[in-house]
Formats: C-alpha cells, sequence, structure tokens
C-alpha cells in the first residue's frame, strides 16, 4: 500500500515538473523574443545561409548605406534604373567603343569636271572729263574667257577731285549670259582717271 503511494507520488512529481519546464520554455522564448537585438549578436556571425531567401527588403537596409562595393559588377540593368535616369543615359549616349576594323578600299569616283584656269588681269583707264555727264570705262575679256571679277580705281588730276566723283554702276558686263566684261560708270568732278580692271579665266 505504501509502495503504491510512493509510486504515484512519485510520477505526480514528474508530470508537475515536465509542465513547469514547459511553462519556462514558453516564458524564457517569450523573453527572448522580446529582449536580443543585434547588440546580443556577435559581428559575423550571421550569414546569407542564416537569412531566409527574399526575406530581406529596402525598409531592412538603412538609407545611403549600400556603396558600389556592396553590389556585384554587372548585375544593375537598365531595367533596374527609374524613368529619368534611362532617359538621361540615352540622351547622352553611351561610352564609344573600341575602334573598328579598316574597311574595305572603295570604288574610283568618276572623273570631276575641268576647273578653272589661265587667269589673267586685264585692265583699262579712261579719262572722264565731261563735269555732269554719265561716263563710263569698259575692260574687256580675251575670246574665250569669263570675267571672274572685278573692281575700278580713280585718280585725281590737277583740274578734277576724285573724292566728289560719283560711281553709279560697277559690275559685270554679260553677253549670252556669261559674264565676259567689266564696266564702271559714273559722274565725274572735273577731271579724273577711272581705271576698270577685271579678272579673265577660261572656264570649261
Amino acid at each position: 500500500m505504501l509502495n503504491r503511494f510512493q509510486s504515484r507520488k512519485s510520477t505526480a512529481a514528474v508530470v508537475i515538473g515536465a509542465a513547469a519546464l514547459i511553462g519556462l520554455g514558453g516564458t524564457t522564448t517569450a523573453v527572448a523574443h522580446g529582449l536580443i537585438d543585434s547588440h546580443d549578436i556577435r559581428n559575423g556571425t550571421v550569414h546569407s545561409a542564416d537569412v531566409r531567401n527574399s526575406n530581406l527588403r529596402s525598409i531592412d537596409v538603412a538609407r545611403n548605406t549600400l556603396r558600389s562595393i556592396d553590389i556585384r559588377n554587372g548585375v544593375i540593368g537598365m531595367r533596374d534604373l527609374n524613368q529619368y535616369t534611362q532617359d538621361k543615359i540615352e540622351a547622352a549616349g553611351g561610352a564609344q567603343g573600341p575602334k573598328g576594323d579598316q574597311g574595305p578600299k572603295g570604288e574610283p569616283g568618276a572623273p570631276g569636271k575641268d576647273g578653272v584656269s589661265g587667269y589673267e588681269p586685264v585692265s583699262a583707264e579712261v579719262r572722264w572729263s565731261e563735269a555732269n555727264n554719265v561716263t563710263e570705262t569698259v575692260v574687256r575679256c580675251d575670246e574665250g574667257k569669263v570675267a571672274l571679277g572685278g573692281g575700278y580705281e580713280i585718280d585725281k588730276t590737277a583740274n578734277g577731285s576724285a573724292v566728289d566723283t560719283r560711281i553709279l554702276d560697277n559690275g559685270p558686263v554679260f553677253a549670252d549670259g556669261t559674264a565676259t566684261a567689266w564696266r564702271v560708270a559714273g559722274v565725274p568732278s572735273g577731271e579724273v582717271n577711272v581705271k576698270a580692271w577685271v579678272t579673265c579665266a577660261t572656264a570649261s
């Protein structure tokens, strides 16, 4: 009778002890959950394998803590950038690539037209003495040549003034649509010598 009572007492003690451990364990877990922070973890002991995949989010990373050295080369593409940054990159253009191989030699071009040759300056001088009347000096190119440009000079005399001589025309003379001479016309002030000059050339 006494042995049976002691056996039951021992069994009850084990059950009570187990319940106490279970309760203590639950309390310990709750306490640990509320008190363990980053200061309780030794630096360098948490590894990638200790973190569940896709469990970390941007909210878990402090601002301005990631550097370029923390990002593996080649993993960030255009799709990872915002639209503003993509537009800026496309507008600026990419970096210049390496120099390419030399291309094949091109075909010879068609023969060009003959250029201008046979340059020749020609001049003529005429004394203008008819006061208040239009007078002219004309200088012509040789046959077969065209006038490329021209001009004039005025030399005063004892009886005239180059400054007061009025030039009314200074330009080429055309024959059948081709400039072949140069003409200077004006009204002299007294007697002046007016030289007209023209540059002639053979154009084909």
